[in-house]
């Protein structure tokens, strides 16, 4: 019971963080403060617009299968 509330919580914590730091890319482009940090380098130095869809197609694919496990496990909780 405790782990699948800390595997709740984890969850809970990484898709946030995956959706902050999308908003804040758009947000960082939109203010033209993209070469300020190297961290944001990182997500405009794709080599090809396909290796750039691949990343993005898997990022969220990996948010989506989080919130499908956080779905199922919340309905868990709630059923007992």
């Amino acid at each position: 019971m405790r782990f699948r509330h800390f595997v709740i919580i984890i969850l809970v914590l990484t898709l946030g963080a995956l959706i902050v730091n999308d908003f804040s890319l758009h947000l960082v482009e939109l203010l033209g403060v993209d070469r300020l940090h190297p961290f944001y380098g990182f997500f405009w130095s794709f080599p090809s617009r396909k290796a750039y869809t691949v990343f993005w197609t898997g990022y969220w694919g990996v948010a989506s299968i989080i919130v499908v496990v956080l779905g199922i496990l919340l309905w868990l909780e709630i059923r007992r």
